[in-house]
C-alpha cells in the first residue's frame, strides 16, 4: 500500500522508501559528474606534464595542483570548523573569506596559463 507518491517518482510505503532509477539518478548525479571532472583534470594534468614540454607543461601542472589547492583549502575550512575548539563563527567566517579569496584567485590560473602557453609571443 502507497502512503506517499513524491513529485520525482519516489514512493513511500509500509517497507521504506523506494526510489526509482529516475531519482536515483538525480539525486546522485552532481556528486558523480564532479568527481568524474575532477578525475579528468587530474589525468589531464598530468598527462600534459609528462608528454610535452615548454609552457604547455605548466598548463599541464596548473590543472592537477590547482584542484588540490582547492581541496585543500576547504578541507580546512571542514577541519576549523568541525575539529578545532574555542572559534567563534567570527573566525570561521573570517577563515570561509579568506579561503574564497584563495579560491577565486587560483580558479582562473589554468586559463591564464593555457593562453601564455598558445601565445607565440616571446
Amino acid at each position: 500500500m502507497i502512503i506517499h507518491c513524491l513529485p520525482n517518482g519516489t514512493t513511500i510505503d509500509e517497507n521504506g522508501l523506494h526510489e526509482t532509477a529516475w531519482s536515483f539518478f538525480q539525486t546522485r548525479f552532481y556528486t558523480y559528474n564532479h568527481y568524474a571532472m575532477l578525475l579528468v583534470k587530474l589525468f589531464l594534468g598530468i598527462a600534459l606534464a609528462l608528454r610535452y614540454g615548454g609552457r604547455i607543461r605548466l598548463y599541464g601542472l596548473s590543472l592537477f595542483i590547482v584542484p588540490l589547492f582547492m581541496m585543500l583549502c576547504s578541507f580546512a575550512y571542514f577541519y576549523a570548523y568541525t575539529e578545532i575548539g574555542g572559534l567563534t563563527m567570527d573566525d570561521i567566517n573570517t577563515l570561509n573569506s579568506f579561503l574564497s579569496i584563495v579560491n577565486l584567485i587560483l580558479m582562473p590560473l589554468p586559463v591564464v596559463l593555457l593562453r601564455l602557453s598558445m601565445s607565440t609571443d616571446s
